[in-house]
Parts: C-alpha cells; structure tokens; sequence
C-alpha cells in the first residue's frame, strides 16, 4: 500500500532540537516517518540473531544516525528520531530529504522500499558450536559458511538504509504517515 508523508514542520524542528542536521533546511524540503518497524528480536534473512536486550541496546544508540539508500554509506537520504524498543520490536521515526530524493522518498511511499538497520556487535556466538567471536576474521567454519544462526550481542547501531530486500520484516507503519 501507499504511504503518505507529511512536510516537517516548526514544531518538529523543535521536538528534533533544532538538530544541526536540519540546520538551512526550509519548511518542505523533508518528509517525516513515524513508528516504522526497524527490526525485531529472532533471527533474519542473513542468519543474524538478536534478542530482546539487543533491540533495547539499538534503541539506545540509533537517534539521529543516518538514513542511508542500499547501504550506500555517502548516499544519506535522512535520519532516524524517537527510537523506541516495545517488547520484542524496534521502531523509529524520523526525516527523509524528499526535494533531494524524490524517487526513494517514492519508492518508499509505494511500499516498495523498507528499512534495514546496520549495527556492529561486541560479540557474536556461534549456534553451532557455541564458540564465541569478537571479530569476523576469526569466525568458524559454521559461520562462515552460513550453517549457523550468529548469535550477536553488544549491539551499537550505525544508521539504517532503504532497502528492497531487508533482512528483517520491516515496514513503514501507514499510521504513522501522516
């Protein structure tokens, strides 16, 4: 379905803290998200498992991280706001630069682009062999291989993308564009 956005307003550049991201930015230019699902507790696409503690550790350090496209790290398309861990769910609003993007602020208006998030861990354990890691470069065979689940913990997120295949089921909340 279709997602509607809604320009950001006065009031939003004050509940934001007149963040220096909005700095120069004139009322218009940039579309507002509300309670999109970023991730959830389980284990995705990519064999990563998380826990309700890990969505917590995310919601503590994803405000004002970048929205990037595809994971293209220069390709900033906004930032994320109001984090918030409910249960087993992590979900965020924020603001997409839709006069500099018009065709991903589109894409994801007409569902068919969907959030991911990009983290780092402290440390991941292996489900199969129950080994611990604190690196990739020393993984086991198992996850190496993507024969195991990679437990992660200690997570830190790094911003999030527009994406067309998430590893987790993500969605713009058609509520929460308004």
């Amino acid at each position: 379905g279709g997602v509607a956005l809604e320009p950001v307003t006065q009031a939003d550049l004050t509940e934001y803290g007149n963040h220096a991201l909005l700095a120069g930015a004139e009322l218009g230019e940039m579309l507002k998200f509300e309670n999109a699902l970023l991730c959830r507790a389980g284990t995705n696409k990519n064999g990563d498992s998380i826990d309700e503690q890990g969505i917590e550790e995310l919601a503590a350090t994803m405000n004002f991280l970048p929205v990037d496209d595809e994971h293209i790290s220069d390709k900033i398309i906004g930032f994320f706001v109001k984090p918030r861990a409910e249960g087993d769910k992590l979900y965020t609003s924020g603001v997409l630069y839709a006069r500099r993007f018009p065709d991903i602020v589109a894409q994801v208006q007409n569902g068919t682009k969907k959030l991911s998030v990009e983290a780092v861990a402290q440390k991941a354990i292996c489900s199969v062999c129950g080994k611990g890691f604190a690196s990739s470069t020393g993984y086991c065979e198992h996850l190496r291989n993507k024969t195991g689940v990679r437990k992660l913990y200690g997570l830190k997120a790094k911003g999030g993308a527009t994406v067309f295949h998430p590893a987790w089921d993500t969605s713009f909340d058609t509520n929460g564009f308004v």
